[in-house]
């Protein structure tokens, strides 16, 4: 489980643009940053790459506290909040 300091930090990294979702996928042996294809792909390439900056300053800030990060890709939209 990541611990509360580190999930504070993330928290505080809001998304460099409205409506990205990325989502934090915590397994046994690493934590995933999971980002959603359609969103990613509907920017320009310059929102792009400000949206892979911002995934590498999170994964810095999980590395700092000690967990294997890896970034993953999903298909399709995020699911739709209820």
């Amino acid at each position: 489980m990541i611990n509360k300091t580190a999930i504070g930090i993330l928290k505080q990294m809001k998304p460099p643009y409205e409506g990205i979702v990325i989502d934090i996928v915590e397994t046994d042996s690493y934590v995933g940053l999971r980002v959603y294809e359609n969103q990613v792909m509907s920017l320009s390439n310059e929102r792009q790459y400000g949206v892979m900056l911002h995934l590498h300053e999170m994964r810095k800030v999980l590395l700092n506290f000690g967990y294997k990060c890896f970034f993953q890709g999903a298909k399709g939209d995020p699911p739709r909040k209820i």
